[in-house]
């Protein structure tokens, strides 16, 4: 009888010791993924950066010009126009246009120098010509000139 199951004992044992060999291998990774070292860094006082409050600003706001609200206005129809132009909204572009003009020509009654009469001038001529192309359905170019209106604006 005991030649019958000694087969039987064999594969059993070969069996155990298969499972204690995935066992070990498994805790061997566990352990071996725990032990990496970590890398600690130290600041010490003399390497710290100053608070927010102590540095320089990186934009000084008097080097900007002073805002004008009929320019800013403007700049935020050309803007909607832009939009309304990629959704290929026609008519809303063409009144934002219309309405971008309008601004420009009020900053020109209450302008009373000549330099910047030729400039709001060339900004008006600039928006019908947009408004023309937006009519005439050439998005392409219309859209080219409403980016450079907006550069102009933003100037």
């Amino acid at each position: 009888m005991k030649r019958r199951n000694a087969p039987a004992m064999e594969k059993n044992e070969r069996r155990d010791l298969g499972f204690a060999l995935i066992v070990a291998g498994l805790f061997l990774l566990a352990s071996a993924s725990c032990e990496r070292s970590s890398v600690e860094t130290v600041t010490t006082a003399s390497q710290q950066r100053l608070s927010a409050a102590d540095e320089k600003p990186l934009i000084s706001t008097a080097r900007l010009p002073p805002r004008d609200p009929i320019f800013e206005a403007a700049g935020d129809r050309v803007a909607e126009a832009r939009i309304d132009l990629k959704r290929k909204n026609i008519a809303a572009a063409s009144r934002a246009l219309i309405l971008a003009e309008e601004e420009v020509r009020r900053a020109l009654a209450n302008k009373p120098d000549g330099a910047a009469d030729q400039h709001l001038a060339a900004l008006i001529r600039r928006m019908q010509i947009a408004e023309q192309e937006v009519q005439r359905r050439d998005l392409k170019a219309a859209a080219s000139e409403l980016r450079k209106l907006n550069q102009e604006l933003n100037r």
